[in-house]
């Protein structure tokens, strides 16, 4: 592609960039089709620079990286001693369902409770609890702020889990830990890709060792096999070799809210699983059992 030429930017060179358009729409034949054109340069550079700034930072931010005690003061762990539950006034049927379900977290009726389009789920492993969930759409805005569905699946997927296998967890002597970790600003972030921020942090506690395991439950129709978050599996490791602390090992994990049929990336599923790259939706009945398999080869090493 070229689109023009001078001092500055040269897109002759498509090293850096692959442009998915027809080859016509690259010989304008009129003012619409420049303003394209224009657009789709606009985009390139923009991602350049968001790229460039990325790698600058990281250059920067990488050899002061250090590990820390997570401590109560951290930001990822409210402050707040209570959550507040906003909706409308007159939205009584709503409203009672929220003072139904709190009686019923206040009793410890169950660990997994409903009340019309709010959930709620008592996790035990989770460094805070309950956490809970507002149907997408919903009349309820909840601070902290809440899970979304494919984050609220995989906390219960995991507590069922870690409850069918608490006798292996004990003989084993398998401690784990789970934390919502927030978004930009606060929470855990990596530049090594992209300024990620992984929706979960997992500690698996295992004679004497913290395997510390970042999840990020997510669709994955506007990724690639290359995204960034997809490869951070790989990158982690380079930061582990970087703290040089043999008792924290590092590990990434996609969980794709997206079924495999609909990715027609043209890479078998079980590549992807090996790449740390599982599937939330399609194989509930196993992904997590597939996690922890890696996760326990690992500890074999």
């Amino acid at each position: 592609m070229h689109l023009f030429r001078g001092k500055g930017v040269v897109f002759e060179d498509k090293t850096w960039y692959t442009l998915f358009l027809p080859t016509a729409r690259l010989e304008p034949t009129g003012f619409d089709d420049v303003s394209l054109l224009q657009q789709v340069a606009a985009e390139l550079l923009k991602r350049f620079c968001d790229h460039y700034y990325n790698y600058c930072k990281r250059s920067f931010i990488e050899p002061r990286l250090e590990l820390r005690d997570l401590t109560q003061d951290d930001d990822n762990i409210p402050q707040e001693d209570f959550y507040q539950l906003i909706v409308d006034g007159s939205e009584e049927q709503v409203i009672s369902g929220i003072i139904k379900l709190q009686k019923e977290l206040e009793e410890n009726k169950q660990s997994l409770l409903k009340a019309g389009e709010l959930q709620a789920c008592r996790f035990g492993m989770h460094l805070f609890h309950p956490l809970f969930h507002v149907k997408k759409g919903g009349k309820i805005t909840i601070l902290p702020v809440a899970l979304n569905e494919s984050e609220f699946q995989f906390v219960t997927d995991l507590k069922e889990w870690s409850e069918t296998n608490a006798e292996q967890l004990q003989k084993d002597g398998v401690e784990l830990f789970l934390l919502r970790n927030l978004s930009r600003g606060k929470g855990v972030g990596f530049f090594e890709a992209g300024n990620f921020h992984p929706d979960f942090i997992l500690w698996m506690i295992v004679d004497g060792k913290q395997y510390v395991t970042f999840i990020e439950p997510h669709g994955l129709l506007h990724e690639g096999p290359a995204s960034e978050k997809v490869q951070f599996h790989k990158r982690i490791k380079d930061i582990e070799s970087r703290f040089a602390n043999p008792d924290v090992i590092l590990n990434s994990f996609i969980l794709s809210w997206t079924k495999y049929p609909q990715l027609r990336w043209g890479i078998p599923q079980d590549e992807l699983e090996a790449n740390h790259v599982l599937f939330m939706t399609d194989d509930r009945g196993g992904y997590i059992d597939k996690l922890f398999d890696t996760l326990q080869r690992v500890v074999v090493k």
